[in-house]
Protein backbone atom coordinates (compact mmCIF):
# COMPACT_ATOMS: atom_id res chain seq x y z
CA UNK A 1 0.00 0.00 0.00
CA UNK A 2 1.04 3.61 -0.53
CA UNK A 3 -1.18 5.39 2.00
CA UNK A 4 -3.17 4.73 5.15
CA UNK A 5 -6.12 6.99 5.92
CA UNK A 6 -6.78 7.90 9.56
CA UNK A 7 -10.20 9.31 10.52
CA UNK A 8 -8.78 11.59 13.26
CA UNK A 9 -5.58 12.92 14.81
CA UNK A 10 -6.10 10.38 17.59
CA UNK A 11 -6.16 7.41 15.21
CA UNK A 12 -3.16 8.83 13.37
CA UNK A 13 -1.22 9.01 16.63
CA UNK A 14 -2.16 5.42 17.52
CA UNK A 15 -0.98 4.19 14.11
CA UNK A 16 2.28 6.16 14.32
CA UNK A 17 2.97 4.81 17.81
CA UNK A 18 2.34 1.34 16.40
CA UNK A 19 5.15 1.77 13.89
CA UNK A 20 3.42 3.09 10.78
CA UNK A 21 5.68 5.31 8.68
CA UNK A 22 4.23 8.86 9.03
CA UNK A 23 5.01 9.49 5.35
CA UNK A 24 2.39 6.91 4.43
CA UNK A 25 -0.25 8.46 6.68
CA UNK A 26 -2.98 10.91 5.71
CA UNK A 27 -5.76 12.27 7.93
CA UNK A 28 -9.22 12.56 6.40
CA UNK A 29 -11.71 13.04 9.20
CA UNK A 30 -15.02 11.25 9.25
CA UNK A 31 -17.91 13.49 8.31
CA UNK A 32 -21.68 13.52 8.11
CA UNK A 33 -23.96 14.55 5.28
CA UNK A 34 -25.38 17.76 6.74
CA UNK A 35 -28.18 17.91 4.17
CA UNK A 36 -29.52 14.57 5.41
CA UNK A 37 -30.30 16.05 8.86
CA UNK A 38 -33.81 17.44 9.20
CA UNK A 39 -33.37 20.65 11.20
CA UNK A 40 -37.13 21.35 11.36
CA UNK A 41 -38.51 17.91 12.23
CA UNK A 42 -41.99 16.95 13.39
CA UNK A 43 -41.17 16.83 17.09
CA UNK A 44 -44.77 16.19 18.12
CA UNK A 45 -44.65 12.87 16.27
CA UNK A 46 -41.24 12.11 17.76
CA UNK A 47 -42.51 12.72 21.29
CA UNK A 48 -45.62 10.60 20.73
CA UNK A 49 -43.53 7.70 19.43
CA UNK A 50 -41.32 7.73 22.50
CA UNK A 51 -43.99 8.65 25.05
CA UNK A 52 -42.47 12.05 25.83
CA UNK A 53 -44.40 15.05 27.10
CA UNK A 54 -43.71 18.61 25.99
CA UNK A 55 -42.14 19.47 29.37
CA UNK A 56 -39.68 16.59 29.30
CA UNK A 57 -35.99 17.35 28.85
CA UNK A 58 -34.72 14.73 26.41
CA UNK A 59 -31.20 13.39 26.74
CA UNK A 60 -30.01 10.90 24.14
CA UNK A 61 -27.09 8.58 23.65
CA UNK A 62 -26.41 7.22 20.17
CA UNK A 63 -23.93 4.37 20.40
CA UNK A 64 -23.42 0.64 20.30
CA UNK A 65 -24.40 -0.94 23.61
CA UNK A 66 -20.85 -1.94 24.51
CA UNK A 67 -18.77 -1.04 27.61
CA UNK A 68 -16.36 1.44 26.02
CA UNK A 69 -19.22 3.74 25.00
CA UNK A 70 -19.79 4.58 28.67
CA UNK A 71 -23.55 4.15 29.06
CA UNK A 72 -23.02 3.11 32.68
CA UNK A 73 -21.61 6.56 33.52
CA UNK A 74 -24.77 8.30 32.36
CA UNK A 75 -26.97 5.78 34.16
CA UNK A 76 -24.96 6.13 37.38
CA UNK A 77 -25.60 9.90 37.60
CA UNK A 78 -29.28 9.70 36.63
CA UNK A 79 -30.78 8.93 40.07
CA UNK A 80 -29.46 12.20 41.53
CA UNK A 81 -30.39 14.11 38.38
CA UNK A 82 -33.92 12.69 38.54
CA UNK A 83 -34.26 14.01 42.10
CA UNK A 84 -33.24 17.48 40.91
CA UNK A 85 -34.94 17.38 37.51
CA UNK A 86 -37.95 15.03 37.53
CA UNK A 87 -38.68 15.98 33.91
CA UNK A 88 -35.47 14.42 32.55
CA UNK A 89 -35.90 11.51 30.14
CA UNK A 90 -33.18 9.45 28.48
CA UNK A 91 -33.41 7.62 25.16
CA UNK A 92 -30.66 5.14 24.30
CA UNK A 93 -30.33 4.58 20.56
CA UNK A 94 -28.38 1.58 19.34
CA UNK A 95 -27.99 -2.12 19.93
CA UNK A 96 -25.25 -4.43 21.05
CA UNK A 97 -24.16 -7.26 23.33
CA UNK A 98 -24.29 -5.08 26.45
CA UNK A 99 -28.04 -4.45 26.28
CA UNK A 100 -29.08 -7.06 28.86
CA UNK A 101 -26.55 -5.77 31.38
CA UNK A 102 -27.64 -2.17 30.85
CA UNK A 103 -31.30 -3.09 31.21
CA UNK A 104 -30.46 -4.80 34.48
CA UNK A 105 -28.67 -1.66 35.67
CA UNK A 106 -31.68 0.48 34.74
CA UNK A 107 -33.91 -1.83 36.80
CA UNK A 108 -31.51 -1.83 39.75
CA UNK A 109 -31.37 1.98 39.78
CA UNK A 110 -35.18 2.23 39.48
CA UNK A 111 -34.89 4.18 36.24
CA UNK A 112 -37.60 2.30 34.34
CA UNK A 113 -39.74 5.43 33.95
CA UNK A 114 -36.78 7.57 32.92
CA UNK A 115 -34.77 5.47 30.46
CA UNK A 116 -35.92 3.71 27.33
CA UNK A 117 -34.02 1.56 24.85
CA UNK A 118 -34.90 2.65 21.33
CA UNK A 119 -32.75 0.16 19.42
CA UNK A 120 -31.16 0.92 16.07
CA UNK A 121 -33.09 3.47 14.01
CA UNK A 122 -32.37 4.05 10.34
CA UNK A 123 -34.43 7.27 10.36
CA UNK A 124 -32.60 8.95 13.26
CA UNK A 125 -31.62 11.90 11.07
CA UNK A 126 -35.31 12.73 10.68
CA UNK A 127 -35.79 13.69 14.34
CA UNK A 128 -32.35 14.13 15.88
CA UNK A 129 -33.03 17.87 16.18
CA UNK A 130 -35.90 17.11 18.61
CA UNK A 131 -33.39 16.02 21.27
CA UNK A 132 -32.32 18.58 23.88
CA UNK A 133 -28.87 17.16 24.66
CA UNK A 134 -26.60 14.42 23.34
CA UNK A 135 -24.41 12.80 26.00
CA UNK A 136 -21.46 10.65 24.99
CA UNK A 137 -19.37 9.57 28.01
CA UNK A 138 -17.17 7.15 26.07
CA UNK A 139 -13.66 6.40 27.24
CA UNK A 140 -12.34 5.55 23.78
CA UNK A 141 -13.48 7.06 20.50
CA UNK A 142 -11.97 7.27 17.05
CA UNK A 143 -13.81 10.51 16.34
CA UNK A 144 -17.49 10.25 17.28
CA UNK A 145 -19.94 10.34 14.40
CA UNK A 146 -22.94 10.75 16.69
CA UNK A 147 -21.50 13.99 18.04
CA UNK A 148 -20.98 15.28 14.51
CA UNK A 149 -24.59 14.43 13.67
CA UNK A 150 -25.78 16.22 16.80
CA UNK A 151 -23.81 19.32 15.83
CA UNK A 152 -25.34 19.23 12.34
CA UNK A 153 -28.80 19.05 13.96
CA UNK A 154 -28.09 21.99 16.26
CA UNK A 155 -28.00 19.80 19.37
CA UNK A 156 -25.25 20.45 21.94
CA UNK A 157 -22.96 17.56 22.81
CA UNK A 158 -21.56 16.61 26.21
CA UNK A 159 -18.65 14.18 26.25
CA UNK A 160 -15.66 13.06 28.25
CA UNK A 161 -12.51 14.96 27.28
CA UNK A 162 -10.81 12.05 25.57
CA UNK A 163 -8.87 11.71 22.34
CA UNK A 164 -11.33 11.53 19.46
CA UNK A 165 -14.22 13.14 21.33
CA UNK A 166 -12.33 16.40 21.71
CA UNK A 167 -11.98 16.50 17.92
CA UNK A 168 -15.76 16.24 17.51
CA UNK A 169 -16.74 18.64 20.31
CA UNK A 170 -15.13 22.06 20.72
CA UNK A 171 -15.46 22.85 24.42
CA UNK A 172 -17.48 26.00 24.99
CA UNK A 173 -18.28 26.39 21.30
CA UNK A 174 -20.20 23.33 20.10
CA UNK A 175 -20.56 21.48 23.37
CA UNK A 176 -19.04 20.68 26.74
CA UNK A 177 -16.16 18.37 27.65
CA UNK A 178 -15.68 17.05 31.19
CA UNK A 179 -12.80 15.07 32.72
CA UNK A 180 -12.94 11.36 31.87
CA UNK A 181 -14.71 9.13 34.42
CA UNK A 182 -15.58 12.13 36.64
CA UNK A 183 -19.19 11.41 37.53
CA UNK A 184 -19.52 14.57 39.62
CA UNK A 185 -18.49 16.79 36.72
CA UNK A 186 -20.71 14.83 34.34
CA UNK A 187 -23.74 15.28 36.59
CA UNK A 188 -22.95 18.95 37.13
CA UNK A 189 -22.58 19.63 33.40
CA UNK A 190 -25.90 17.96 32.57
CA UNK A 191 -27.57 20.04 35.29
CA UNK A 192 -26.09 23.27 33.98
CA UNK A 193 -27.23 22.50 30.44
CA UNK A 194 -30.75 21.76 31.69
CA UNK A 195 -30.82 25.02 33.66
CA UNK A 196 -29.33 27.19 30.90
CA UNK A 197 -31.38 27.06 27.67
CA UNK A 198 -29.50 30.08 26.31
CA UNK A 199 -26.22 28.19 26.73
CA UNK A 200 -27.66 25.22 24.88
CA UNK A 201 -28.78 27.43 22.02
CA UNK A 202 -25.36 29.09 21.84
CA UNK A 203 -23.64 25.71 21.71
Amino acid sequence: YRKVIAISDHIAAVLTEGGLDPKRLEIIRSSVAVDSIDTTPDCATFRREFGLESHHFVVAMIAQLIPRKGHRFLLDVLPKLCDLYPNIRVVLFGGGPGEAQLRELVMRLSLDDTVQFAGFRENLDDYLACIDLLVHPGGQEGLGGAMLKAAAAGVPGLAFDTAGSREAVVHGETGVLVPPDDLGKLQQAIGVLIDEPEMRRAL
